[in-house]
């Protein structure tokens, strides 16, 4: 049962990521009324074109990762094990706690600055790192079970 929670959460949060991406290729193409402006959906540390690539990539790993879980085999075994998956929790959270603080220092620093503007990014960040703490979770708590 808990297997299926997982999947479940790691599916959702990866086509939410999907969402993201391809709203934010749609509002660079076509720059519809009814979705936040392209600066928006960024912040502009890199340009557009390399970071829908690492977008890109990310995803092709959110699939791959979703698949080995579902499996219980394949190269997400071979990075995710009782002693890595500890990392992936840390990491995960250690990110989330950033993205917290860099939602608090982008408010602080333009508090005239209304929702979305400046904060899709931050939001889509909690997701990744969500994703992150739950597959080391999944496998920690895994091997903890099964030993």
């Amino acid at each position: 049962m808990i297997n299926i929670i997982y999947y479940i959460l790691l599916w959702f949060i990866t086509i939410v990521f999907l969402g993201r991406v391809l709203a934010q290729v749609f509002v660079g193409i076509y720059s519809p009324p009814y979705l936040p402006k392209m600066e928006m959906w960024y912040s502009g540390l890199m340009p557009y074109p390399i970071l829908l690539t690492y977008q890109i990539f990310i995803y092709t790993c959110m699939i791959i990762f979703n698949f080995c879980l579902y499996m219980g085999r394949g190269p997400l075994f071979l990075i995710l094990n009782g002693k890595t998956s500890i990392y992936y929790i840390y990491f995960g959270s250690v990110y989330f706690t950033l993205m917290i603080i860099r939602f608090i220092i982008h408010k602080i620093k333009e508090p005239e600055i209304t929702w979305p503007r400046g904060s899709i990014p931050i939001f889509f960040h909690f997701f990744l790192a969500v994703y992150i703490i739950l597959l080391g979770s999944y496998s920690y708590f895994k091997v903890i079970i099964i030993s």
